[in-house]
């Protein structure tokens, strides 16, 4: 999805043994692998599936952008999020001087919370184990963190639901981008020669 990936995907691939060749298509997704015969395209896939960047195999036509399950999961947990943060907002009708934990509108927040916070503490992991970097899911797992120290709930809730609608918006875009890219390149012939 950016270009942290791209040098991730150069790192790891390019220190397979065998490997001459690592083309990134940025805008399909995409790479393509010149290696030879002592380092399979399987373990090419694994290499990348353990950087967390959810690699497959494509051949010729069967050519699948986005990964449907992924799609689906993505929405639920952006549109599970968005119905749990909104409810969430009763917080603010909360009296002066009332415990949180005895507003039932805090634990709508904290469940919202509960079920993003998995996905972003991995992407987390991901950026720190694989990238050496504090990456923004870093960020916003601290800011995360910082909101619920502070007992700011809401806050927290709302950190969290838009991190899976951005999720969920980047892989339909991309999705989108990548179909109407490869309805473009189908009008490029697949022999040209030289003008006279």
């Amino acid at each position: 999805c950016c270009q942290s990936e791209v040098d991730l995907i150069n790192k790891k691939i390019g220190a397979l043994p065998g490997v001459s060749c690592i083309g990134v298509n940025l805008m399909l997704r995409q790479i393509a692998v010149t290696h030879d015969e002592q380092t399979p395209p399987q373990k090419l896939v694994r290499t990348l599936n353990w950087a967390l960047l959810g690699a497959r195999i494509v051949d010729g036509e069967s050519v699948s952008f986005i990964n449907r399950g992924g799609a689906i999961a993505n929405a639920a947990l952006a549109i599970t999020c968005g119905v749990l943060w909104g409810v969430s907002f009763g917080i603010w009708a909360r009296p002066e001087g009332r415990k949180w934990y005895d507003d039932p509108f805090s634990y709508f927040a904290l469940a919202c919370v509960a079920i993003a916070a998995p996905v972003l503490i991995v992407r987390t992991y991901a950026g720190i184990v694989y990238q050496r970097s504090l990456n923004m899911f870093a960020t916003m797992t601290i800011a995360t963190i910082g909101a619920l120290v502070i007992l700011d709930f809401w806050e927290a809730a709302a950190i969290c639901f838009f991190f899976a609608f951005s999720e969920w918006l980047q892989a339909w875009c991309v999705h989108h981008t990548a179909a109407q890219t490869r309805l473009v390149g189908g009008i490029l012939p697949e022999l040209v020669h030289p003008a006279d």
